[in-house]
């Protein structure tokens, strides 16, 4: 019995879903790549009709790991979720939703404890380390400052 292309994707798509959640667009980018937009684009639409695609329960899911697993900033989960095709409006609600259980300044608490720095660093050199470091983990500046100086 002959798998029509259809059915090809499907089971590409299910493979790919089965190893971690995906947003639309990651699905629809690599579906294209193998099997064609037309395709790609029907078989989008019927995985978000039988509720296997839901790029705003994604955007919730991955922005709560990003900010209480991995303690990112929110500009790094923006940036993140960005990438990965989400909206900016669902990207909004994701953050709010993480940051209730974790928030930002909690989050640099634990990050610097996890490193095993005081609280606040003893000297200027540390200081600027420590707040790079905060920078490149997505967090603003004047929360970082605010947080090193309490």
């Amino acid at each position: 019995m002959e798998i029509t292309p259809l059915e090809k994707a499907r089971r590409q798509a299910f493979r790919l879903l089965s190893l971690r959640a995906r947003s639309e667009k990651e699905i629809r980018n690599r579906l294209t790549v193998n099997h064609g937009g037309t395709i790609a684009d029907e078989l989008i639409r019927q995985l978000r009709e039988e509720g296997f695609l839901n790029d705003e329960a994604f955007a919730r899911e991955r922005a709560r790991y990003l900010a209480v697993s991995r303690l990112e900033g929110n500009r790094a989960i923006e940036a993140d979720l960005l990438r990965k095709g989400i909206d900016r409006s669902m990207i909004t609600g994701a953050i709010q939703a993480a940051r209730e259980e974790l928030s930002e300044p909690e989050a640099i608490r634990r990050l610097l404890k996890k490193r095993g720095q005081p609280p606040v660093p003893s000297d200027r050199f540390r200081t600027q380390k420590t707040g790079r470091y905060l920078l490149s983990k997505g967090f603003s500046t004047g929360l970082i400052f605010d947080v090193l100086n309490e």
